[in-house]
């Protein structure tokens, strides 16, 4: 596993300025909608590419590492499959109960019509899933877990944390904030036992299919008024996960602690810095994204 800190504040201040560019769109969303027409989803497949990825090279530009370790484009064997799947999976389930919970608990309705995924457009199906399925699987993946998790690798378990909320921050709304979380950690660790992006690629993918799926059934079951029967069902199921996806992660841990991956081991423990990567740039961050939940809260955006 690569090894290398930064400095300064580099990723934060990218992530920033992602961040207000981002929402500046969802701002003028319905001006952008009417100046391209039915090209809207070319558009919003362009910029998530061309966000994400300068991104994650403005990164690479502060870093003597090979593109390809520095990205970590190992490549994908079979035997990472069965984990990338589970936890997938789990992240999806998860995500669906705590929305359930939302609704049912906090009468917080909002939380299930936040889903990007139910942009998809049935008369511009391949558009529009390059737009909200494929292309943020890729590049954002390339940027949060590729550049960003790395950039603070040296920090042990706050890269982890980092990587999580500034995922979280660019996803979330005030009303599935750790959802998004959730899966940027989970990424991460997927990340880290295979040291490969590939797996949090694939990850990224089979969560944002899933999760639209759930979406258009999970309304369905909502108005049938048979949620009681829908968690138990999602519980279930993610118990088998959860149980299938520590049968096979356990292996790796172990070969972690017992140093048969010495880089692994040395990026968490021999070399972890004591501080945390938190910064004044990742507490702006923070600060923008619960601004913009009040501006939502408020109906001001």
């Amino acid at each position: 596993m690569i090894n290398y800190k930064y400095k300064n504040s580099s990723p934060d201040i990218i992530a920033v300025a992602i961040f207000i560019l981002l929402t500046l769109v969802s701002i003028f969303n319905t001006e952008i909608n009417n100046f391209f027409g039915g090209f809207i989803y070319y558009f919003y497949t362009a910029l998530t590419i061309i966000v994400f990825l300068l991104g994650a090279i403005l990164l690479k530009g502060k870093s003597d590492v090979k593109t390809k370790k520095f990205f970590l484009l190992k490549r994908f064997k079979m035997r990472m499959l069965p984990i990338t799947i589970y936890a997938a999976l789990i992240v999806c389930l998860l995500t669906v109960l705590i929305n359930i919970l939302f609704v049912n608990v906090f009468k917080f309705t909002d939380a299930l019509s936040v889903n990007p995924m139910s942009s998809l457009n049935e008369q511009s199906p391949i558009s529009s899933f390059l737009a909200v399925v494929l292309a943020p699987a890729i590049f954002e993946e390339l940027f949060f877990r590729g550049a960003y998790f790395n950039s603070y690798k040296s920090y042990g378990i706050w890269a982890f944390l980092a990587s999580a909320l500034t995922f979280g921050f660019m996803h979330a709304t005030p009303f599935n904030f750790i959802g998004p979380v959730l899966a940027g950690f989970v990424f991460c660790i997927l990340v880290f036992i295979f040291d490969s992006i590939y797996p949090a690629i694939l990850a990224h993918l089979i969560n944002n299919i899933v999760v639209f799926l759930l979406s258009i059934y999970g309304e369905k079951i909502h108005s049938a008024g048979l949620d009681g029967f829908y968690i138990i069902i999602c519980i279930l199921i993610l118990l088998v996960l959860c149980y299938l996806f520590i049968g096979k992660i356990t292996p790796y841990l172990h070969k972690i602690s017992d140093k048969e991956n010495v880089s692994l081991k040395k990026s968490i423990t021999e070399k972890t810095d004591t501080k945390s990567p938190f910064n004044i740039w990742f507490f702006a961050l923070a600060a923008l994204w619960l601004t913009k939940c009040v501006l939502i809260l408020t109906k001001v955006i």
